[in-house]
């Protein structure tokens, strides 16, 4: 019976020390690695590098392929409507809608990309669902 004692006490200890770095965790909010309005300008220049032919400042723009775009002509012909609508961000996340043109129906319309701004934001592509009006 002596020898559970210590253990109990050992086991509380721990879990109280657990909880203590769990609440830690909870109040301290990831950093972005990119403010979304600083990715937003990226993300236009690089529209707009595409825009002009231009694909050395576009590879410049476009760190660790984090911008989902291609320097080649067809994306130059769809990016020509490319606008942002809007952006709102979500602690290491966000929403930005823009108006675009579908890479498969070649049609004009309303998107929504939904990207990672923190930490593990290079390995996460960015995921974007849209609507043709």
């Amino acid at each position: 019976m002596t020898s559970r004692v210590p253990t109990c006490i050992l086991v509380v200890a721990i879990l109280q020390s657990l909880a203590g770095s769990a609440h830690a965790a909870v109040n301290r909010s990831p950093v972005p690695v990119e403010s979304l309005p600083a990715w937003v300008a990226r993300y236009q220049a690089a529209v707009d590098a595409l825009r002009a032919g231009d694909c050395a400042r576009f590879n410049q723009l476009n760190v660790r392929g984090t911008l989902n775009l291609r320097c080649d002509a067809q994306t130059r012909r769809l990016s020509t409507s490319f606008r942002v609508l809007g952006y709102r961000q979500f602690g290491t996340g966000a929403i930005v809608d823009t108006i675009d043109v579908s890479r498969q129906t070649n049609r004009a319309g309303i998107y929504t990309a939904i990207l990672a701004l923190g930490p593990a934001a290079s390995s996460i592509p960015w995921a974007r669902a849209g609507s043709a009006p």
